[in-house]
């Protein structure tokens, strides 16, 4: 516990070291840089030096999220030890009754900065200004992120009812999923033969696709389901802080805008390059720019390329840290003592489901076209490319993971439990 809670305090150091008070200090810079090569590598390899004893299937989906978090914390390290510059707060502004944050000119954001550069603050104000920072996934106030939902603007019911419509689909497809994981020869097609369904030529491709979406909405579902629960526990403790008369500082680490939804309409989707820059989340998007997009646009241009080439290869570039982010967690279970280690040697499908993103992205202005409206157009093409490349993701997880082994048969599913917006 110790030799983790040092590097921690060393990476809220660095990110002490962004407030506008250390705005023109060289000695703040040169802590912050130094500090990056520490904490990056610690955090990087983090996941496979605490492995000290096998994963249990019942704690595989905790250790895969610590080694998330850890890559996570990686990132930031160079963001904000070589990257990031200091960082200013911004204000409300509301636009046609939807509460954002206000972007300056050029002439007001300097005064703005200076304002804050130049008021005083004290170690308290330092302590939340670093937890508001650390704890928001789209860097302080939303400053980079699709802009569709700038803040959280769903009120209490409108979540709840959220939370309720989004577990429909999200319990529907986990009882396929784990009907064929129980199922006589655990394949999709024995579940419909099972149901009495005579087998016909192509049930079996129907079952893999009806398969495969299963698990993709699945996946968006339950972690729309899981922020909205975040931000439904935020609710309630900015209310109850409201009821207590806390002061503003403390409201603000748990005001309920800083928690929107983190999915717009996903199936809704007309390209792949809508889903993923628009309605897919974005508490990634940064590391992935950080890791990938950055340094391929910074090798091209070093190389002559032109500007369009840059843009293609920073493309690639964080697609490819996003294959990397989704495979780090299955790595990590690989430790010579776990029963996991064969996973380094299987296919690693959920990367190369990502790698294939961009040539999708590349390919559809020539393919949606060719595609009648009334068949469904480029939200027909979103679905079977999904479908097509999902097939290598679906089965990394599910089964060479076994992600959802320790989800109970569907013989002792409850109405509780169905109802349940979490299922363990």
């Amino acid at each position: 516990m110790i030799r983790f809670i040092l590097p921690c305090c060393l990476l809220i150091l660095q990110c002490a070291l962004l407030h506008p008070t250390f705005a023109h200090s060289k000695l703040a810079r040169l802590i912050r840089t130094s500090l990056t090569p520490i904490t990056f590598l610690w955090f990087l390899t983090a996941p496979f030096r605490c492995s000290v004893r096998p994963p249990e299937s019942a704690d595989l989906i905790s250790r895969m999220s610590f080694a998330t978090s850890c890559i996570l914390m990686s990132v930031k390290a160079l963001d904000w030890g070589l990257g990031s510059d200091t960082v200013y707060t911004r204000t409300f502004k509301i636009v046609n009754g939807v509460k954002r944050w206000e972007k300056f000119d050029q002439d007001e954001e300097a005064i703005n900065q200076k304002l804050q550069e130049n008021d005083s603050c004290d170690a308290f104000q330092l302590i939340l200004w670093v937890m508001l920072l650390m704890s928001s996934s789209r860097g302080l106030q939303f400053t980079w992120g699709p802009p569709t939902h700038p803040t959280n603007n769903l009120s209490t019911s409108d979540l709840i009812r959220r939370i309720v419509y989004v577990n429909i689909p999200a319990t529907l497809a986990l009882a396929f999923q784990i009907k064929t994981r129980d199922s006589a020869l655990q394949t999709p097609v024995s579940v419909f033969l099972s149901w009495g369904i005579v087998h016909f030529p192509g049930l079996s491709l129907l079952s893999e696709v009806i398969y495969t979406a299963s698990h993709g909405i699945w996946l968006a579902s339950v972690m729309d389901v899981g922020l909205c629960l975040t931000t439904l526990g935020a609710t309630v403790l900015y209310k109850f802080a409201r009821w207590l008369n806390a002061p503003d500082a403390i409201l603000q680490l748990c005001d309920p805008i800083y928690y929107p939804p983190a999915y717009d309409s996903p199936h809704l989707s007309s390209s792949i390059a809508e889903l993923w820059g628009r309605r897919w989340h974005a508490l990634f998007k940064r590391t992935f720019v950080l890791m990938g997009g950055k340094p391929m646009v910074w090798i091209t241009k070093r190389l002559g390329a032109s500007s369009n080439t840059q843009r293609l290869m920073g493309l690639f570039g964080i697609f490819a840290a996003s294959a990397f982010l989704h495979e780090y967690p299955i790595f990590a279970l690989t430790h010579p003592h776990q029963p996991y280690r064969h996973l380094f040697s299987e296919f690693p499908g959920a990367g190369f489901f990502f790698l294939l993103q961009p040539l999708g992205m590349l390919i559809e202005p020539y393919v949606i076209p060719l595609i009648p409206k009334k068949l469904g157009g480029g939200k027909l093409w979103v679905w079977a490319f999904l479908i097509l490349t999902g097939y290598p993701y679906r089965i990394r997880y599910l089964v060479d993971c076994q992600l959802l082994s320790r989800i109970r048969p569907l013989s002792e599913w409850t109405w509780l439990y169905i109802l349940s917006p979490v299922k363990t």
